[in-house]
């Protein structure tokens, strides 16, 4: 019986039509393309956050040997670094900081080419020596976020305060000598942060320029140059003024305010003027950078930023780092208040 039913269902079998099967058809494609489609848009944003919290630790992580360099540097010396390392104001924090970061080689080579030979470059009239200096990048400055390549630039720069106003610069990085009538000179130590080592910033990521090969900005962000600001201020000018028109530049660019000045950010790393190494603690993260027209306060509202979504890594005083939310409410910006955080 059983045998007697095999042969029947295989003559069944082979009775049955076949077809051939060489493909998917167009609806078995679209189901496959709209699965992986959903896939994409479901894992790709995860991947993409777990990358950028990786960059953003290795950034932090920077910073924190920053922060080691910086403390060893003031126990050597009895202070910080200051802002210029010479009374050219040339050469700065960064540079002097170099040996405490076991780059005691890079800081011999920066030494050499600033003080290098005359030659200059028939093309482009300028240094030789300053050329090649400018293409030198202070190692472990450059913040994997930051989509620019790392030549001769900072992501990371010092904190100088509020504001220039009268030159009275009351950062923790000060300029080391006196330079003109009325200035307010003098190195910080530890000692001098009455509001305390953890309550004070002391280095921010910030966003540098960006150029080309021929030294023209990339324009791949608004804040990467520093917008001029169509007012005057008085003699010694006036931050709140200077600050409530920086916070009116719009975060898209702008199509008739002011004009961008295509410089500082970040440009020559190892200079001692504020927006090449140093920075203006007197806006929240992630704003704007500003100049007023008038060259009545001494140097360009620059502000910290960076690529991490929401805010920026804060080095404090005291070695810890933090996190600080572009949206942090705003500090006073007294100047008898000589050291600020954001808090």
């Amino acid at each position: 019986m059983q045998r007697k039913l095999q042969t029947t269902l295989k003559v069944l079998y082979q009775k049955m039509p076949r077809t051939s099967r060489n493909g998917i058809s167009q609806v078995e494609l679209l189901i496959v393309i709209a699965v992986i489609g959903i896939l994409v848009a479901v894992f790709l944003p995860a991947v993409q956050s777990t990358r950028e919290t990786a960059r953003r630790v290795q950034c932090g992580n920077q910073m924190r040997q920053i922060g080691v360099a910086l403390a060893a540097f003031e126990a050597s010396h009895g202070h910080f670094p200051a802002r210029d390392t010479n009374e050219r104001s040339a050469l700065n924090w960064i540079s002097s900081l170099m040996p405490f970061l076991g780059q005691t080689a890079f800081y011999d080579r920066v030494i050499e080419l600033y003080g290098g030979s005359a030659e200059v470059d028939p093309v482009e009239g300028v240094r030789l020596d300053y050329n090649r200096l400018n293409q030198l990048t202070p190692p472990g400055f450059h913040c994997p976020s930051d989509p620019a390549p790392a030549v001769g630039t900072t992501s990371y720069a010092g904190n100088s305060g509020t504001w220039g106003l009268h030159f009275q610069h009351d950062g923790v990085f000060r300029f080391a000598k006196p330079i003109w009538l009325g200035y307010r000179p003098g190195v910080v130590s530890s000692e001098a942060i009455v509001d305390g080592l953890s309550n004070t910033v002391i280095v921010s990521e910030w966003v540098h320029r960006h150029t080309d090969h021929r030294w023209q900005s990339v324009p791949d962000t608004p804040r990467r140059v520093i917008w001029k600001l169509p007012i005057y201020p008085a003699q010694g000018g006036d931050l709140d003024m200077v600050v409530e028109e920086c916070l009116q530049v719009p975060k898209s660019w702008p199509a008739r305010y002011g004009w961008r000045e295509n410089s500082r950010l970040g440009e020559h790393w190892y200079g001692a003027s504020n927006g090449y190494s140093t920075y203006y603690h007197a806006l929240q993260p992630n704003r704007m950078s500003c100049d007023p027209v008038i060259g009545a306060v001494d140097g360009n509202l620059t502000t910290a930023g960076s690529f991490h979504p929401g805010g920026v890594n804060g080095l404090f005083a005291d070695g810890h780092l933090m996190f600080v939310s572009e949206n942090i409410v705003k500090c006073p910006r007294s100047l008898n208040q000589a050291y600020e955080s954001w808090g």
